[in-house]
């Protein structure tokens, strides 16, 4: 893309044979009711991250009533359902996760309803509910798209993968690392995370760290015999505001960020003056930015803050910790990387012109303001990943947090015609 918004590189689309298109929407209209069905079984199944097991089954039992010629679930808990293609080679993989944040302030989270779009802005019908679009809509629209092969007649011109994994919303992208590492690959992976059905090329990342000071305890009536680690912490939160200047910019993710998150003393008792005080910060990085440049430039700020007093202070990657559903422990960086994947190639042209059959509206682009599991696959996987899923991001998480019936059918067209035309 260039500064006037228009993309340098054109790809040339793709034709979707009529009749095809025509045997797939006729199934997938047939199948509504099956798609609601499926997101409001999902959406009423709790599953908070590490608590997936349920959902899980869910979907491995909907995936074999469905005719699926492969289903498993692996050492962490991923569900991976495979149809056989025309060619027994990597084709379209199709990623979404199975965990949700907790429902928070929502009315009826695990209760789904369908009701009329018009309550959320919206046209025609929508499902409420914690993972209607984050992602329990998203992944039935998924796993219907793969049955729809068999019921019109076709095998997928590749294998066609849906996976549905654990973990992705704690940071750290554990479930899809996992995946990566067994071996799934594909020649174009999408990321179905709401982008209301436009496609997204990326989106910054985030790497959480804590920030500590060390003073000396003392009594609170008798402060001066000891060094407050809460006012260490001071000037240090102002060289982390200012940092904000200094970072670096993408030409279409915009810049990158830090932000004060959180802030404790300890021993944390009233009476007494803090022998230690930890902050803990956010930076939104751009793509090629890591987490090795990230210590570094704080290593550098509280440097120059403390005169080079390196016993004032640490800097700590922040970590997750815990363990998976089935019982497999893990301890992984709280990082989330970013990533940018270029609009071109056959990979592109193959989506655009998914979108194009299944919408009737040429392809939109844009990217995320949050971050994905795509890194996964674009910088680990070798294979370009792009966004394109049901729903409005900015529900998610929210106490509206909803999906539209169309965008969910929509979607699913999309996706089942990817398995024709990626070859």
């Amino acid at each position: 893309m260039n500064a006037a918004g228009e993309w340098s590189e054109v790809t040339e689309a793709m034709a979707v044979p009529s009749d095809v298109l025509r045997a797939v929407r006729r199934t997938v209209d047939k199948w509504r009711d099956r798609v609601v069905d499926l997101s409001r079984v999902l959406i009423s199944i709790p599953s908070l991250s590490g608590q997936e097991g349920d959902v899980a089954k869910a979907l491995s039992r909907a995936m074999d009533e469905l005719g699926y010629d492969e289903v498993r679930v692996d050492e962490v808990g991923n569900v991976i359902g495979t149809v056989h293609g025309v060619s027994r080679s990597p084709g379209v993989v199709l990623n979404g996760h199975m965990d949700t944040v907790p429902p928070a302030d929502m009315d009826k989270p695990f209760r789904p309803e369908v009701v009329e779009g018009s309550v959320f802005g919206g046209r025609g019908l929508a499902i409420t509910g914690r993972g209607a679009c984050d992602m329990k809509g998203p992944l039935a629209a998924m796993v219907l798209a793969g049955a729809v092969f068999k019921e019109i007649g076709m095998r997928p011109a590749r294998d066609f993968v849906v996976s549905a994994v654990v973990l992705e919303e704690v940071g750290g992208s554990i479930g899809s690392s996992h995946l990566i590492r067994s071996g799934i690959r594909g020649k174009l992976a999408i990321i179905g995370e709401p982008t209301s059905l436009r496609v997204n090329l990326g989106h910054r990342g985030s790497v959480h760290m804590d920030i500590t000071t060390f003073g000396k305890a003392a009594h609170a009536s008798t402060p001066e015999v000891g060094e407050n680690a809460i006012y260490l912490m001071a000037p240090v939160i102002e060289a982390i505001e200012h940092l904000n200047h200094r970072l670096p910019e993408h030409p279409f993710l915009g810049k990158a960020t830090v932000a004060a998150c959180d802030i404790d003393a300890f021993p944390g008792v009233r009476n007494v003056v803090p022998s230690a005080c930890r902050l803990s910060v956010n930076f939104r990085t751009v793509p090629k930015m890591d987490e090795a440049a990230v210590i570094s430039l704080l290593k550098e700020t509280l440097g120059r803050v403390f005169a080079e007093q390196s016993d004032r202070w640490k800097v700590d990657m922040a970590f997750n910790e815990g363990s998976t559903y089935t019982g497999r422990p893990f301890r992984t960086p709280k990082v989330m990387r970013g990533y940018w994947c270029e609009p071109s190639g056959a990979g592109f042209a193959a989506l655009a012109s998914a979108v194009q059959a299944a919408t009737g509206r040429d392809a939109e682009v844009g990217f995320w303001r949050f971050s994905t599991d795509g890194p996964c696959f674009f910088l680990d996987g070798g294979m370009p990943a792009y966004g394109f899923g049901p729903g409005d991001e900015t529900v998610a998480h929210s106490s509206t947090e909803h999906v539209l019936v169309g965008d969910l059918l929509a979607a699913c067209v999309t996706y089942a015609l990817l398995g024709i035309l990626v070859t």
